[in-house]
């Protein structure tokens, strides 16, 4: 389905009910930074998050998915925007399904299990896609995304869904159509396209099922109109023209990440498949693969498969053992400054010092005219940097890149959200490494965790998602990190959100909790 309607009047009198209300129950302002309340017991809040200018006044409004709300409808799900501002305590406004034309609040649909930035219709304002992975179509739970376009008045002035009924493959009870999201411009035509993940896409490989394989599709923007299902593909393995054979539990699409690759003006689409396994290396199994797809005149250019990205690959740093799922995560960003986008892929399986599952994240760099390249590639552990390494940190499980320093290299944040941050089980934790002329660096890493904060709490898992984009214009990219189970109040697994600002994240101290620099004019 897709029907691209209008929401004005709901946004506006969300936005309207939220500047006539106090919010100092919900966020807490500090200096350098704001934490974000959850609504409800088991709502998740945080388990996604997304950064975007939506109404055009040159701050990006945070984005952050709460899929499990509970109220209404038990886990209907939800999002919370938090518009781009300078103040501590800005008005907030929450949507859901029901609250979009043709949206209804279904039972455990999971609204906001993911999210997406981009300017699907050339107006220069952003637009919002958002996953909804288990939405009923059809009686079918296969899953739908809804796409809000941006607005300068409301924020958000018109919305349309889609399914895979009108777009190529077949709807599904399971398929979590929506469950991954990247946007960005990948025929090149000035107008970003969105790439909507379906990890548990069932195939037939020779007539025999292969349950879970996974696959993608690529809808296309048309400047003046938005998204459309014309020309729209659908990528997996068993797609003529891409190499590779698909095996159950792939999840072929699990990680989505864009960026430019080659420097030849079309956006790239990589893709992740973190269950990839025996087809390859016989008797493992999860050991995972990244496939990237280059962008072309009218879209994905099949005809000029990549090579498949894994710890087997040739001249690629590690080896691919059991369960390392390579390619759970994904980020782009010029990490050594040469204009050329670079990928960073999460391991967050990888087995260190015989610890199963703490965690890694190879970086592969993109070359001009050649593509991504294992030249130069490098392989980060926690252990490099931080000598608090434990079984299932889970070190890679979320990426995001950005200069947060401005020094012309992109840098990367790194979640862990199963690290035992000071013996607290499952707190969580996030590291910031910086790019150089060289590549990443781990000199003046950074940590964070919730004890520079608040208080550690077991099972918070800090750093599950996170996200960048300049929220309060105070000179650079600020950081959103998701702790989508920390308890409330008494309430379980309600969630928060921190908002880390670009002046605080960069200065020295996190790693002692020495807060002597941190801000206390900017909040």
């Amino acid at each position: 389905m897709s029907n691209r309607t209008t929401i004005r009047s709901t946004a506006a009198a969300l936005i309207a009910l939220a500047l006539g209300a106090s919010t100092a129950s919900a966020q807490l302002g500090l200096p350098g930074f704001v934490v974000l309340e959850g609504p409800d017991d088991l709502a998740h809040f945080g388990q996604a998050l997304a950064l975007g200018d939506f109404n055009g006044d040159g701050l990006d409004d945070l984005v952050i998915g709460a899929p499990s709300l509970p109220s209404i409808v038990f886990g209907a799900g939800s999002i919370k925007v938090r518009p781009g501002t300078d103040s501590p305590l800005a008005p907030t406004f929450v949507l859901q399904a029901g609250d979009l034309p043709g949206g209804v609040n279904q039972g455990g649909a999971q609204f906001g299990a993911a999210l997406a930035v981009g300017d699907f219709d050339a107006d220069g304002l952003d637009d919002l896609a958002v996953g909804i992975p288990n939405y009923r179509v059809d009686d079918v739970f296969g899953g739908a995304v809804a796409v809000l376009y941006g607005d300068e008045e409301d924020f958000f002035a018109g919305a349309e869904f889609f399914s895979q009924a009108p777009l190529l493959g077949a709807v599904e009870a399971g398929d979590r159509f929506g469950a991954t999201l990247a946007a960005g411009d990948l025929s090149g035509d000035g107008v970003d396209d969105l790439a909507i993940g379906v990890p548990d896409e069932n195939l037939q490989v020779d007539g025999v099922p292969v349950l879970d394989a996974g696959a993608v599709n690529v809808v296309y923007g048309v400047a003046g109109v938005g998204l459309t299902t014309a020309g729209n593909q659908l990528l997996h393995h068993q797609r003529p023209g891409v190499d590779g054979t698909a095996g159950e539990d792939d999840r072929f699409g699990f990680a989505l990440a864009i960026g430019e690759f080659t420097g030849d003006g079309f956006q790239d689409l990589a893709v992740g498949i973190p269950g990839m396994g025996d087809f390859l290396v016989g008797g493992q199994d999860a050991f995972g693969g990244v496939r990237v797809f280059r962008g072309g005149d009218g879209g994905i250019d099949l005809g000029s498969s990549e090579p498949l990205w894994f710890q087997g690959t040739t001249g690629v740093l590690g080896t691919e053992t059991d369960d390392d799922r390579f390619g759970s995560a994904l980020a782009t960003g010029d990490f050594d400054g040469d204009g050329v986008t670079d990928l960073a892929v999460g391991v967050p399986g990888e087995d260190e010092f015989g610890f199963d599952g703490s965690g890694a994240v190879q970086i592969l760099y993109g070359r001009p005219g050649i593509g991504l390249d294992a030249l130069g590639d490098q392989f980060f552990t926690e252990s490099l940097f931080d000598n608090d390494v434990d079984p299932f940190d889970g070190f890679g499980a979320a990426l995001a890149a950005a200069d947060f320093d401005l020094s012309g290299h992109d840098d990367l944040a790194i979640g862990a959200p199963g690290d035992d941050s000071l013996g607290v089980s499952n707190a969580g934790e996030v590291s910031v490494l910086y790019g150089t002329d060289t590549g990443l660096s781990v000199a003046g890493a950074q940590l964070v965790n919730m004890f520079l904060i608040d208080t550690l709490e077991p099972f918070d898992n800090f750093g599950w998602a996170l996200a960048t984009g300049r929220h309060n214009g105070d000179g650079g990219p600020d950081l959103a990190i998701g702790v989508p189970f920390r308890d409330l109040g008494g309430d379980p697994e309600v969630g928060v959100v921190v908002l880390l600002f670009s002046r605080t994240v960069f200065v020295d101290g996190f790693e002692v909790g020495d807060t002597s620099g941190w801000s206390a004019t900017v909040p």
